[in-house]
């Protein structure tokens, strides 16, 4: 298990709070005056089979305006991964996993609140090929299995688009020289 907790005391943050410029909706920066920011990372992986494991992530951080009681803008909620990752084959690498999000009720002024939600991913890792001098090394996999329709709170600055893109297939080549 790893885990770390911090905490931050601000005077005279300057943060973008949502507003208006020329009749457009804009992010405009302004000065919080007092601050705090707070939370924490946590890792645990548990190795259940020679390299295979089961693992899971958790973070949190809470955004105190202390000038008017409020909270801080751009602030994720609660949100984490839950996964296992398999040893298949000598270089086949395979990893299933969830992306929870909690919903963010604590909004600032002038932002939207949005729900909780939770996607499935499945990546594969080929390992790493050699030629010459160059390392390969080829990934591929698909992100939001299901197609599941999602807000992420902090992709509130692009217009009428308001749902995060579906299901994402990537194949990769990674080259180091």
């Amino acid at each position: 298990i790893i885990s770390s907790i911090f905490y931050n005391h601000f005077n005279e943050l300057v943060t973008e709070m949502p507003g208006t410029f020329e009749g457009r909706n804009a992010f405009i920066k302004t000065n919080i005056g007092e601050a705090r920011l707070y939370g924490f990372d946590l890792r645990a992986d548990y190795n259940f089979y020679e390299e295979n494991i089961f693992y899971a992530t958790a973070s949190y951080v809470k955004g105190d305006d202390l000038t008017t009681g409020g909270s801080l803008p751009e602030i994720p909620p609660l949100n984490g991964n839950t996964g296992i990752r398999l040893n298949l084959l000598e270089n086949l690498k395979a990893d299933f996993f969830a992306t929870v999000f909690a919903g963010q009720n604590k909004a600032a002024t002038g932002e939207l609140t949005t729900p909780g939600y939770a996607y499935f991913n499945f990546y594969l890792d080929a390992g790493t090929f050699n030629f010459s001098s160059v390392n390969f090394r080829i990934t591929g996999g698909i992100e939001n299995i299901f197609n599941k329709e999602y807000r992420n709170h902090l992709s509130t600055t692009r217009g009428y688009l308001t749902t995060e893109p579906g299901r994402n297939l990537f194949i990769k080549l990674i080259t180091k020289f």
